[in-house]
């Protein structure tokens, strides 16, 4: 079988008999990559004031804006993971982490809840999560345009 037809037959999805893993070089991928299974929510601003309010041990507010953003506005408690310059960040070691970031690596039994400045990093981080093993990541999709345009900035929390 030609490398054509094997590159056709792995985009339908089948295997045959003579089908053999593509290989680049001399490296040879045969095993699937594991994947896990999110189970984090959706929040909103009501959610986000309340996760503010009740302060869960097990909650991270993972703001992923560049540090210079996160100085402008900050949602109270929030941390800063900044996606861009370090979308990596959660496949650091604990030391090599904390001594970046300022805070202690999360751990995964940990909630994670990525918010930027509209949402799409957020996306971008909690992908990441995923992948590398955090199963409970989840997103405040309006992030901190949602928040101050609802007065969450305003608020005395």
């Amino acid at each position: 079988m030609g490398i054509w037809e094997k590159i056709h037959v792995a985009w339908k999805g089948e295997n045959t008999a003579d089908s053999q893993p593509v290989t680049s070089g001399d490296q040879t991928n045969t095993e699937p990559k594991e994947t896990h299974v999110n189970e984090g929510k959706n929040y909103d601003f009501d959610d986000i004031v309340s996760l503010i309010k009740t302060k869960p041990d097990n909650v991270i507010l993972l703001d992923v804006r560049e540090p210079e953003e996160f100085a402008i506005v900050q949602i109270p408690g929030s941390v800063n993971m900044p996606y861009k310059s370090a979308p990596d960040a959660l496949a650091y070691g604990d030391e090599e982490f904390k001594g970046k970031f300022g805070f202690p690596k999360p751990s995964k039994d940990q909630e994670l809840v990525f918010f930027c400045a509209a949402g799409r990093r957020a996306l971008g981080a909690q992908s990441k999560a995923v992948e590398e093993g955090y199963t409970n990541a989840s997103i405040y999709s309006g992030s901190t345009n949602d928040w101050v345009a609802k007065g969450g900035d305003k608020l005395q929390l």
